[in-house]
């Protein structure tokens, strides 16, 4: 338990440096620095920065996947309010912390460097898959409960959602403002889910 701990840390600490300066301007050095821990003890846990990212990744993609099951599969309220509650939040906590909003750490990582590390890629592809699929199930109890018409195509439209959100946040560090998640959130309560 002790030495998961000790992982964990490392995890918490590197993904900080990761999502202040990616992944290639991010220096084992600079993670052990921020970790407050020995070289050796990265090499312990890590083989190398590639392994450190995959694993920064899946952890990230688990905690996501979960926080979005919570509030797209849960029961209370229309299926629809559900999908616009996801992102009301996130958009508040962005604008509030400052914190990523869910799926940028993993799309920001994997345009910088998802074509040079395969592993990477896949674990990134899977979180979009995953986001998806939830988004999916959403969908169709909208249809089912009549929020939806009936021939709206869940995947279609749950892929709609989720290029329209990443567009969103790419925009903010291009921009430097929020105007691009206010506009996401009114397409998407005024176009997307009508």
């Amino acid at each position: 338990m002790k030495n998961n701990n000790k992982k964990q840390h490392i995890i918490d600490k590197g993904t900080l440096v990761l999502k202040e300066k990616g992944f290639n301007g991010s220096g084992i050095a600079e993670i052990i620095r921020r970790a407050k821990i020995p070289k050796g003890s990265f090499y312990y846990y890590f083989k190398n920065k590639e392994q450190f990212a995959v694993e920064v990744l899946e952890y990230y993609s688990q905690d996501l996947i979960e926080d979005v099951n919570k509030t797209l599969l849960n029961t209370y309220g229309s299926p629809v309010q559900r999908i616009i509650d996801l992102y009301s939040r996130q958009i508040n906590n962005y604008i509030s912390k400052k914190s990523f909003p869910y799926g940028s750490f993993a799309s920001m990582i994997c345009q910088e460097i998802g074509e040079t590390y395969s592993s990477i890629f896949k674990v990134s592809n899977k979180l979009f898959l995953d986001l998806r699929q939830v988004h999916v199930e959403c969908i169709r109890q909208a249809i089912k409960a009549k929020e939806l018409k009936p021939d709206a195509n869940p995947e279609k439209l749950a892929e709609l959602i989720l290029y329209s959100w990443e567009g969103a946040v790419l925009r903010i560090k291009i921009n430097g403002n929020f105007d691009s998640l206010h506009i996401f959130k009114e397409m998407l309560i005024k176009t997307i889910l009508k």
